[in-house]
């Protein structure tokens, strides 16, 4: 049985740093091979910046759609004013507050880490990739609307049919944080987020790690995988979305398909959401 001998647990900002450092030797993030089935034509350095800014152009598509999955109660978000925040208070700005500057918050009514594996085939598709993630951002978007307060990590896990396994798992979000729709779609349904960036991250492993594993470009970046029982070593309430099998990517075939799949890997961990509406 093969076990976790390389972990690399990484911050939000620890991730922004990684992929600021010059390119190694040898890497296949900033190949130019980019396509629509591959990557969505999304290079490194694009992908980088959705990374810092999350993908914006998709967000409020992604927004309307997290929206109206369920029959959850979109109460869960309390707003505070600052001198800084993420968006502007226009009433405050325009009466001369300093403190104009609005942040969102999710109340602590129950705490859940939510794990999601992003490793996959080099034969999957984007566009299923692509169905997959808005189906696990709207199920993460209704667990806080709701008020529960989430720690959403993204996992890669690559095995090296030798017995041994590679992961990296970055925290996008902390507990009590509001996490963007913008970030949201750019970590869950880009595939250059692992296409680019966690490539990228494994690209700046030491040489033997990468030898093992394969983080060079033209050998492959490690067999896609679900981690061991242990997962990630945390303690206390959390649930785990494995990655998109080859075989089974019929499952991701439409946002509600996909969304369905999402609902029932939850439901087997004991966390129930109801779809309401469907995708346009």
């Amino acid at each position: 049985m093969a076990v976790v001998t390389n972990r690399d647990h990484l911050s939000y900002s620890e991730v922004l740093e990684r992929l600021s450092r010059p390119a190694p030797e040898r890497c296949a993030s900033i190949q130019d091979n980019s396509s629509s089935s591959w990557d969505l034509n999304t290079n490194f350095d694009q992908a980088r910046t959705f990374a810092q800014r999350g993908w914006v152009d998709k967000a409020a598509e992604l927004e309307g759609y997290m929206t109206s999955v369920n029959d959850l109660d979109y109460g869960g978000f309390q707003t505070s004013l600052d001198v800084t925040g993420e968006c502007v208070d226009v009433g405050a700005f325009l009466a001369g507050e300093p403190e104009c500057m609005m942040s969102m918050a999710v109340p602590a009514k129950r705490s859940l880490t939510v794990i999601v594996n992003v490793s996959f085939s080099a034969g999957c598709d984007a566009r299923h990739l692509l169905n997959r993630g808005i189906a696990v951002a709207a199920a993460v978007y209704a667990l806080q609307c709701n008020g529960v307060s989430v720690s959403l990590k993204v996992g890669s896990w690559v095995d090296d049919h030798n017995g041994h396994i590679h992961e990296t798992l970055i925290e996008v979000n902390q507990y009590g944080e509001y996490i963007s729709p913008a970030r949201l779609a750019f970590w869950l349904a880009h595939p250059a987020a692992l296409r680019r960036c966690i490539f990228r991250i494994s690209e700046h492993e030491p040489d033997d790690v990468r030898k093992r594993f394969g983080f060079y470009s033209g050998h492959g970046y490690g067999y896609p995988c679900d981690p061991p029982t242990d997962k990630t070593g945390d303690e206390g309430d959390s649930v785990f979305i494995p990655y998109p099998q080859l075989g089974n990517v019929a499952r991701y075939e439409t946002p509600d398909i996909a969304f369905e799949e999402i609902r029932k890997i939850l439901a087997e961990q004991g966390i129930e959401l109801r779809q309401r509406n469907s995708y346009r």
